[in-house]
């Protein structure tokens, strides 16, 4: 099953930030695992004497697994996507769609309307008037399909 990994970047980033992360941590994973290729040298090496890492195996066995997690994280730092995502995206969209498992009523329908038109607009940079024409379109598609299904019309 795939992971997602999320990492929230308050202020956002440049096109070349983007391109500089990808590489920055793609390098980053790739070095951690050639700088502990030999586990057991590297932790000798590192954590000298008893008293610094009483449990050496247990740190050599640690080692180990960050190694195979960097060699694994390696290739798809390469290929990560970017989402950008507004404060209040995530409440906005379960307002929209009515998916909100705690929700204890759905919103009505002004209420959609309007979630979903700041939604379109934030998240697309519509206008107004754009994202009220899209709202408009996806609301009689809904609309026509949910009379499709209770036989109210033929397709």
């Amino acid at each position: 099953m795939a992971a997602k990994i999320i990492l929230t970047i308050e202020e956002g980033l440049t096109t070349r930030e983007v391109d500089d992360l990808r590489y920055l941590l793609s390098d980053a994973l790739g070095d951690f695992a050639v700088k502990r290729n030999d586990a057991k040298a590297y932790v000798e090496g590192r954590y000298v004497g008893a008293d610094y890492y009483p449990n050496q195996d247990e740190k050599i066995q640690q080692v180990l697994r960050r190694v195979r997690l960097a060699r694994k994280l390696h290739g798809p730092a390469l290929q990560f996507t970017i989402a950008l995502e507004a404060d209040h995206t995530n409440h906005v969209c379960k307002e929209v769609l009515c998916k909100d498992p705690y929700a204890t009523e759905c919103p009505s329908t002004i209420d959609r309307a309007v979630a979903a038109l700041a939604y379109l607009q934030e998240t697309f940079g519509m206008t107004e008037e754009e994202a009220r024409a899209a709202y408009n379109q996806l609301e009689d598609k809904r609309v026509s399909k949910l009379m499709v299904e209770q036989g109210l019309v033929k397709s």
